[in-house]
């Protein structure tokens, strides 16, 4: 049974075997690996061994309380006023996925990064002062190459009652394709013709929302998910933030098959691995 999220410690479950050697951000990334850094939530970074560093929905300030969000850590894993990043993607305009505080305190500290992100994500950008040519807005199915570093941005169901534009991003790091969900939808079956592209891509590594609240994926829809990709490694993500928003994670392992079940890797709160490159997937480069 899955330790509750605030009894972590150094104690892992027996059912997420370490397979992957934790390491430190400022350590170097070897030849044929990449570093995986969990923000918390849906915040990750991602470290090639070139030393470029990619950031997806950071969430590094306790803007949230202000929306009466009770934090479960008190602590983040980085200072984003102190931390090297080469490129930011936000996935949309919910204020733990674009967070004007985090945002700006990571490009105060670095002026020579990029920041992508929806266009209601883009306008945060340029009200908090990131130049235009550091800002873009991308589109569904937009395609950016960084430094051999590809990324698409690929379809979300939006969660929220108003209209937001919400993206998953697909990132190739050289021989590593991984699938970041963002936030989407409960109800994975009413939108899985508008996915099943990503899910054809078949990437190496699916980082997915597991949650119920505010109408994200949920366990089940989660699960359902893995199985349709059927990865070599699955990341499961936004709990073990927010009191009021969290999910004991072994609700959405006990809906895998035992054969996935394996395949999950429960990364602890600020946790920072190293992965390896396999053989890659021998898949089509566009849709028929």
């Amino acid at each position: 049974m899955a330790n509750l999220p605030g009894e972590r410690e150094d104690k892992m479950p027996p059912i997420w075997p370490r397979k992957y050697r934790s390491i430190q951000l400022r350590d170097k990334v070897k030849p044929g690996e990449l570093g995986i850094l969990w923000l918390g939530q849906g915040g990750f970074a991602f470290k090639t061994s070139e030393n470029k560093v990619v950031i997806v929905d950071p969430l590094l300030s306790f803007s949230a309380s202000k929306d009466g969000m009770t934090y479960i850590h008190s602590h983040f894993p980085v200072d984003p006023n102190n931390i090297k990043v080469d490129y930011v993607f936000c996935t949309h305009m919910h204020g733990d996925h674009t967070d004007e505080e985090t945002l700006t305190s990571l490009w105060q500290a670095n002026p020579e990064a990029n920041f992508y992100g929806p266009l209601e994500s883009y306008d945060c950008f340029q009200r908090i002062g990131i130049p235009r040519n550091r800002a873009s807005v991308l589109s569904l199915d937009s395609i950016v190459n960084l430094d051999g570093i590809r990324v698409q941005s690929v379809y979300a169901e939006c969660t929220s009652k108003e209209k937001i534009t919400h993206y998953g991003y697909l990132f190739e790091f050289g021989p590593f394709r991984i699938y970041v969900t963002g936030d989407t939808k409960v109800g994975l079956e009413g939108y899985l013709n508008k996915i099943k592209w990503t899910v054809v891509k078949k990437p190496d590594a699916l980082i997915v929302c597991i949650n119920r609240g505010f109408s994200n994926l949920g366990p089940e829809d989660a699960a359902r998910l893995v199985s349709l990709v059927s990865p070599e490694i699955v990341i499961p993500m936004h709990y073990d933030c927010f009191v009021e928003n969290t999910i004991d994670p072994a609700e959405f392992v006990n809906k895998l098959s035992p054969a996935l079940c394996s395949r999950v890797v429960f990364m602890k709160y600020g946790e920072y691995i190293s992965i390896k490159a396999k053989a890659a997937r021998h898949v089509p480069n566009r849709a028929p």
